[in-house]
């Protein structure tokens, strides 16, 4: 098991973002590959209800006279702009993580709270599709979506101590209304849709979103 990387090996260039994203454009949901399921899971539809949304509390604000010097890491735009759901499920869902665990992180230790580093090292993506629809329907064909799993690692640091967490998996079910994460409880060594977050999931994103 490799040590995260420094804080220089997430800083992805344009390029290598390009190429972590080939294949997911604006028709990523053409040709879905309908993934396993144990029977339960659903795609949400237009009944979901946004104000459900369950995320970290927001960053405490910090006041003029505190000393911020100590702190090396931007505030990550949380939750990315929906907009961008239709360009790149993988980018999308990265972003979104990333800014979930910042945000997480930020909330427990406030202006305590010194460095974040999340390395993402696996993904798998697969396209689903509700088999009881007629997808050939323009109207439908938002209610597809696509599975996400990716594999990091995480490192956060206060002004006390610093903190790893290697192999978290998490998996994202995602369309272009919503967002549901759920994250494996041990340690993810490769990238499977376990949990389902169709099923075990919760609702961290919504096109109502203000």
């Amino acid at each position: 098991m490799c040590p995260p990387r420094s804080r220089r090996s997430i800083l992805v260039s344009a390029a290598s973002l390009s190429a972590l994203t080939a294949g997911c454009s604006t028709d990523w949901f053409s040709g879905p590959e309908t993934a396993a399921s144990n029977g339960e899971s659903t795609l949400p539809g237009t009944d979901v209800d946004c104000t459900a949304v369950s995320r970290p509390t927001a960053f405490p604000p910090t006041s003029a006279d505190e000393d911020t010097s100590g702190v090396e890491f931007e505030l990550l735009e949380y939750p990315p702009d929906p907009a961008k759901r239709s360009q790149s499920a993988l980018a999308y869902v990265s972003a979104l993580e990333r800014a979930y665990r910042q945000r997480e992180f930020l909330a427990g230790h406030g202006d305590q709270a010194r460095d974040f580093e999340l390395s993402i090292g696996q993904h798998r993506l697969s396209a689903v599709a509700d088999e009881d629809r007629d997808h050939d329907s323009e109207d439908n064909r938002d209610q597809d979506g696509v599975l996400v799993s990716l594999v990091y690692d995480l490192v956060t640091e206060t002004v006390h101590t610093e903190h790893a967490e290697w192999d978290v998996r998490v998996t994202y079910f995602l369309n272009d209304r919503v967002a549901l994460r759920a994250q494996y409880d041990g340690i993810g060594t490769e990238p499977s849709f376990d949990p389902d977050p169709r099923a075990d999931g919760e609702l961290v994103a919504c096109s109502a979103d203000s």
